[in-house]
């Protein structure tokens, strides 16, 4: 047979070689006689004097030429095949064991990290040092995916799996995945943690009565009435602003504002707490801090806070006047 079966795994394939390299024996046991019957046919040719036997003779030695050739290199064809097929099953058990040499490293790196800190900054040295964990498992993805891929290809097409590798296959295969879960799980945790910080913070540092001044500059800059921005807001022209309604009008007009706020802000507007905010509150809520520069030093102010409120950063420049028509942003005077 020219083919191989590749219904069974390695030992099969020892098995089929070993009874492959027997039979190619046989070429070689029949080499010497094969030459002989060449030899002998060419030296008749070289004497018969009949045209038609001559070329009988010729043809029948190209036969058995091409005959001959043809086993020989199909034996040779099979005998690859074959040796190819168990290079295949080393190659897969020797990337299998790899992976399994290193997984146990890179879980109990997991297992040895603090549990999750409600300091701001061991927060973050935690992120930077999953990462770095997460950096050596992304390395190590194409060669579990090369491992995968001719798993699948074995589970196809052959050399079938033995007991021993489908189940450290199987093993991999779980154990990556459950530490790649693992990390996700971890790297969410700490993700919310921070988050929840920033909130903590942002929210002990707001002043809803210096948000509704820098709103109202805003309007102000933008030449907006109140009546105008909101029925802006008022996008399904209900004549109230639903909560959602409300922030997506303050997200939409660009007003620097940290989202973990809005609860306040609202608050301060949906004075009934009813759920959306009339027109009512939503005039009484900005009316009450509505100022208007009257004298130079009060415009210089009122300018000043402007060009502030345009700052995007999570952490704003504080603005605190250090003189007349003199202002410091954190460390930088401005005049």
């Amino acid at each position: 047979s020219s083919g191989i079966n590749a219904e069974y795994g390695y030992d099969n394939l020892v098995q089929q070689l070993d009874e492959h390299k027997g039979k190619h024996a046989g070429f070689d046991e029949h080499q010497e006689e094969y030459d002989s019957i060449v030899i002998l046919c060419q030296g008749l040719l070289s004497n018969v004097e009949e045209p038609a036997v001559g070329e009988a003779l010729d043809e029948k030695l190209h036969d058995l030429g091409n005959k001959w050739d043809s086993v020989v290199k199909a034996s040779m064809a099979r005998q690859r095949a074959i040796e190819e097929a168990m290079q295949i099953c080393h190659d897969f058990q020797d990337s299998v064991n790899a992976i399994l040499e290193w997984l146990p490293d890179a879980e109990a790196a997991l297992d040895s990290l603090e549990t999750i800190g409600d300091d701001y900054e061991a927060v973050s040295e935690q992120i930077q040092e999953l990462l770095q964990l997460s950096y050596f498992m992304a390395d190590q993805n194409t060669a579990v995916e090369q491992v995968c891929t001719l798993g699948a290809i074995r589970e196809e097409t052959g050399p079938a799996l033995s007991e021993m590798e489908n189940s450290r296959y199987k093993e991999m295969k779980d154990r990556y995945k459950e530490l790649w879960n693992k990390i996700g799980e971890r790297q969410d945790a700490l993700n919310a943690k921070q988050e929840s910080m920033d909130a903590d913070e942002d929210r002990a540092n707001f002043d809803v009565t210096e948000w509704k001044k820098r709103f109202l500059r805003w309007m102000d800059g933008n030449h907006e009435r109140i009546i105008d921005l909101f029925r802006k807001f008022d996008v399904n022209k209900d004549g109230t602003l639903s909560h959602q309604e409300f922030k997506n009008g303050i997200i939409q007009a660009g007003i620097p504002t940290p989202y973990s706020c809005f609860p306040i802000i609202i608050k301060e507007f949906d004075r009934d707490d009813s759920g959306d905010i009339n027109y009512r509150e939503f005039a009484a809520a900005l009316k009450r801090y509505e100022f208007k520069p009257k004298t130079e030093g009060e415009h210089i102010d009122y300018e000043v806070q402007r060009a502030v409120d345009k700052c995007t950063c999570r952490r704003r420049f504080n603005c605190v006047q250090v003189g007349e028509a003199k202002y410091r942003l954190v460390d930088r005077l401005v005049s």
